[in-house]
């Protein structure tokens, strides 16, 4: 068989190039099958060769041909594409108003002299004057002149007064032209008013899709469910609409305009509208959102659940889960968090209080208040204020105020608990003896901020002394008078700030040294039982308890972790 080219095309089809292909381990596109099909349809082509007798020399030369030809065909087709694509987008130029309005049809005018054709559009607002070309009278006299005042009032006579154009008039007075239409009248068309419309300041439809970042990773857990604004911030411009513009015909009637539309106001629940009608605002920190045309903000974000539907929430105010928090997913809100299922390994934040109905299971949870819970097992728990519940179980929690642990177990069990002032409960520890820690910390803690207020009150002097002998510098020295005022302007601010700072931290150390004096040790309740294996740590203080005890109060007297009874508590 000889070698295929261009001139000696085997009696093959479209099937054959694609076997080909397939024992050269090349395959073909569906489309480059299509083209294939169509480069060698003909009706006349002897019956298939057997593929098996291609050589490997042939096969490649079947396939070089072939492919040559698959290409050939896509640029054609490429090329064509592209010629059609410009032609579809090849647009006539975009007519004005007026000229749109001049392809309307011209009907005559009644009432005109002999010579003078007065054409009126359809519209109203423009006017034509053809001069019908004269012919001289029987005693070979010209026709009379063609003057601009003839053509006024050929016009007059058909009703055009208005918007005449007196410099076309005079073109055609000085330089008559016949048998043509010439614009010599314009009217002025009707302006519809501008219909209001709404410029909106924050997203209207929420998206809770995946984000993804600039190098292509995907965001499954910060989808910005909640889109918060805080009060004062523009929400919305009320755009109002223009009134409409009458217009005039070239015969001086009027031609009525419409104004424009209004839009419906969107202020809702918690936005303030402002006097002239333009702008809304948000009335509250919260939650904006715009449901039936009405644009309000929520101070309390309710939620089923907060899992991979709704991401992460950060949110200004506060938040209602009537379900779960699934684990990896955070909530940090300004206000509270309500919680009425489990947390499991969550992290919750609050800048208010948070209260969990049933508990939370690993995890941690940070209230700017107090933190209420049914359990607290195998989590990190902090509060600056009161911590409630049943069960502590193995987890790490820290009250600036108490620990009240009421319910039917009221227990404390492994980890460490920690308060300002008090610890009460039914039972520490459990008869396997989990190691188990208590602290009272509130005088130490407070002991600790004194100190360091202490010190800042010791550094101020010397700075507001550094910055005096600076002062004194300038005064001495040799500078422009600006630059001179500068600088002794900036340094007695200065001066000023660290004077009225070290005013402030004085009141504060005196403050602190007054509770201090009405600061007792604290004390620690059990109302049942004291398990042995149990650390308390009593404002620096350890001790440790190593047998059962019931009904006992541990407390710090005289420098040491004293145990005594529980009577009248």
């Amino acid at each position: 068989m000889p070698p295929l080219n261009e001139t000696a095309r085997p009696a093959i089809t479209a099937e054959d190039i694609y076997v080909a292909a397939q024992l050269k381990g090349r395959m073909l596109t569906r489309l480059d099958r299509g083209i294939c099909r169509r480069l060698l349809e003909d009706k006349k082509l002897a019956e298939k060769t057997d593929p098996a007798l291609f050589s490997s020399y042939e096969t490649e030369q079947l396939l070089t041909f072939a492919m040559k030809g698959i290409e050939e065909e896509k640029s054609s087709g490429a090329a064509i594409a592209s010629q059609k694509k410009a032609e579809e987008e090849k647009e006539e130029p975009e007519l004005t108003e007026e000229e749109r309005l001049l392809r309307e049809s011209f009907h005559p005018a009644e009432g005109t002299p002999p010579g003078i054709e007065v054409l009126v559009s359809e519209s109203g607002l423009f006017a034509k004057l053809c001069l019908v070309k004269p012919k001289e009278d029987e005693e070979g006299q010209p026709p009379p002149a063609v003057t601009a005042s003839l053509l006024e009032e050929a016009l007059q006579a058909a009703g055009v007064t208005a918007g005449v154009d007196k410099i076309a008039l005079a073109r055609l007075e000085a330089q008559p032209v016949y048998d043509e239409d010439v614009l010599v009248a314009k009217g002025t068309p009707a302006k519809n008013g501008v219909d209001g419309k709404l410029i909106y300041h924050f997203e209207t439809e929420q998206d809770l899709s995946p984000k993804v970042d600039a190098q292509g990773n995907v965001d499954y857990k910060n989808l910005q469910y909640a889109q918060n604004v805080a009060e004062g911030d523009l929400l919305c411009e009320i755009v109002l609409p223009t009134a409409g513009i009458p217009g005039v015909t070239v015969r001086g009637e009027a031609i009525p305009a419409k104004n424009g539309a209004t839009v419906p106001v969107p202020n809702g629940k918690n936005t303030v509208l402002s006097g002239d009608g333009t702008k809304i605002t948000a009335g509250c920190d919260g939650q904006v959102t715009l449901k039936n045309n009405k644009i309000s903000i929520s101070k309390m974000l309710l939620l089923e659940n907060v899992d991979a539907s709704t991401g992460n929430i950060l949110f200004v105010g506060s938040v209602s889960v009537s379900g779960d928090v699934r684990g990896g997913f955070t909530i940090r809100v300004g206000g509270d968090i309500k919680v009425s299922g489990i947390v499991e390994n969550a992290t919750l934040v609050a800048g208010g209080n948070i209260a969990l109905n049933k508990g939370i299971n690993h995890g941690s949870a940070t209230a700017g208040g107090s933190l209420r819970a049914r359990f607290i097992e195998s989590a990190t728990v902090n509060a600056d204020g009161d911590v409630f519940a049943d069960v502590l179980l193995n987890s790490t929690v820290t009250a600036k105020g108490n620990v009240k642990l009421s319910g039917s177990h009221s227990c404390i069990v492994g980890g460490r608990c920690s308060a300002d002032n008090r610890i009460d409960c039914k039972e520490i520890g459990n008869d396997a003896n989990i190691p188990t820690e208590i602290a009272l910390t509130g005088q130490s803690r407070m002991q600790e901020e004194r100190d360091k207020k202490a010190e800042l009150r010791t550094q101020y002097p010397e700075a507001v002394g550094r910055v005096t002998d600076i002062l004194l510098k300038l005064d001495r020295a040799s500078l422009p008078d600006n630059a001179k005022q500068n600088a002794i302007a900036r340094a007695a601010y200065l001066k000023l700030r660290f004077e009225q700072a070290l005013t402030a931290v004085t009141a504060e150390v005196e403050e602190l040294d007054k509770q201090l004096r009405r600061q007792s040790n604290g004390l620690i309740i059990v109302r049942s039982t004291l398990y042995p294996n149990v650390t308390f740590r009593l404002n620096g203080v350890t001790g440790r308890n190593q047998e059962i005890r019931k009904f006992c109060t541990a407390a710090l007297r005289q420098g040491k972790v004293t145990f005594g009874p529980a009577t009248g508590l």
